[in-house]
């Protein structure tokens, strides 16, 4: 009987929030990274690295860029998912509030079953982005 008892409410508790717990993971390493200026340890955090085409510049500039810009990446929370009818669950975008040093900004990721980033955007200006967050 407790074997069944566990299964009823022990499981479903271990799966509720798993993607969350996992995006939460992610953005972790990448707010560590990002603040201590690792650059080659952030791109191992992407799935596809995005400056393939272009090594020789792509890296550099577009953290060095985005560091100049924003700043450190001081504190984030989640604040919800995209969701999008007929897409996975797997593949919905998670947003995260971010507070940089010289700004605030929605952050969308997206984590694939490796953990690795496969989209990773500012999402100030989208619609879905105000749904989500209106619903807290």
């Amino acid at each position: 009987m407790a074997i069944y008892l566990f299964f009823i409410f022990f499981v479903p508790t271990t799966t509720f929030g798993r993607d969350e717990t996992r995006i939460e993971h992610v953005m972790d390493k990448f707010t560590k990274m990002y603040n201590s200026r690792h650059k080659e340890k952030v791109y191992r955090l992407f799935s596809e690295l995005p400056y393939a085409k272009n090594k020789a510049s792509y890296p550099e500039e577009s953290l060095d860029s985005m560091y100049r810009e924003y700043g450190e990446l001081q504190s984030y929370k989640y604040r919800g998912e995209i969701i999008e009818e007929g897409i996975p669950e797997s593949d919905y975008v998670h947003l995260f509030r971010a507070v940089f040093a010289n700004s605030s900004k929605t952050i969308g990721i997206r984590v694939d079953k490796d953990y690795k980033i496969t989209v990773f955007e500012f999402e100030d200006n989208s619609d879905h982005v105000e749904q989500v967050l209106g619903r807290e």
